[in-house]
């Protein structure tokens, strides 16, 4: 491996007890933000000049956190669990939106949240399941 491809961990962040499903950082925040997510269903807010968490969201209170989305631009963040559902929050913590399944005679349920994805620019939500379905939702 040539010197100019090395690469070294710079920090470690230890404060999830289980795994992590998702890390990202926003593009219209500070270079320094971060937010990560773990199977315990806790959400971390980083500034990555201060070694510790600055603000914990924890999105649902049964069940296991599957997937984690941050939106680029606008201060959101959709999770996801195994037990059918997507919550959308604003960066502060605050509820948005609850996602479960879609009401009515022809109504898909969603299944098991597998992964989430948002629009680069707009406010629009792909939510894929272990059903083999990927809905997109807007906000």
């Amino acid at each position: 491996m040539a010197s100019s491809q090395r690469s070294s961990v710079v920090m470690t962040l230890k404060e999830h007890t289980k795994y992590i499903v998702g890390v990202s950082q926003p593009r219209s925040h500070s270079a320094f933000s971060l937010v990560s997510g773990s199977v315990a269903s806790d959400v971390c807010s980083w500034d990555l000049r201060i070694p510790r968490c600055v603000h914990v969201i924890t999105p649902f209170t049964r069940g296991f956190m599957t997937a984690l989305a941050c939106h680029d631009y606008a201060p959101l963040l959709a999770t996801g669990s195994n037990r059918q559902q997507a919550r959308i929050f604003t960066n502060a913590g605050d509820p948005l939106s609850d996602i479960r399944f879609h009401e009515g005679f022809a109504g898909q349920r969603i299944g098991k949240v597998s992964a989430l994805a948002w629009h680069p620019h707009k406010l629009m939500l792909a939510v894929g399941a272990t059903d083999n379905l990927v809905s997109i939702m807007a906000c």
